[in-house]
């Protein structure tokens, strides 16, 4: 992946590496086999794959659609041009992650910038017609915010949207993200807490 967000729970010590296409038209002709015909692209960063374009080949090859859950923030350059043609027929949407309504909440537990570029992933995605979702994970600093995340998204053209209650981890525990469990049985959605242009 290319970013280190605070909640994240994968191994930071192990080594990275991407799976080799080989393996993965390998899992396609066994999953398509059994009339496994949907598949979800994640990750770390699918976008950060060097041979996505034949990862994309494949489904189409095999007639499994895909979709691909991304922080956004390289999309438009990395996949966003490889969505033509058949590809296009088999890609059913894009997941991204978007943890605030503004870049102050968001990129606190993202990136410096990443607020930025999902909210431009989002509108150029939107833009094509291209299905979006977005999951945003609860932390202690958006959790007023939850309205307004639901507010900005449907003035984007997002189309679903789900909110994930985070599992505690020992970095999030010391930087005081994560609510406690009275906090999260506190929400509740109202009318946004500011205005949204």
């Amino acid at each position: 992946c290319n970013f280190d967000c605070i909640h994240c729970l994968r191994d930071k010590l192990s080594p990275r590496a991407h799976m080799a296409p080989a393996l993965l038209e390998y899992i396609l002709t066994q999953i398509s086999s059994l009339g496994i015909l949907d598949t979800s692209l994640t990750g770390g960063e699918p976008a950060l794959h060097p041979q996505l374009d034949k990862i994309f080949d494949f489904h189409v090859k095999y007639g499994i659609r895909f979709n691909i859950v991304s922080n956004g923030y390289i999309f438009e350059d990395k996949v966003l041009p490889l969505l033509d043609g058949k590809v296009r027929e088999y890609f059913t949407g894009v997941c991204f992650s978007l943890d605030g309504d503004s870049a102050d909440s968001h990129d606190m537990i993202r990136q410096k910038g990443s607020y930025k570029r999902v909210i431009k992933a989002i509108k150029a995605c939107v833009k094509e017609g291209i299905p979006v979702s977005v999951k945003s994970i609860i932390h202690r600093k958006n959790i007023e915010e939850i309205p307004n995340i639901a507010f900005l998204c449907a003035s984007l053209g997002v189309s679903e949207l789900g909110f994930i209650i985070l599992t505690p981890t020992p970095r999030l525990i010391s930087t005081g993200l994560m609510p406690s469990p009275k906090e999260l049985s506190l929400i509740h959605i109202s009318e946004p807490t500011r205005p949204l242009y």
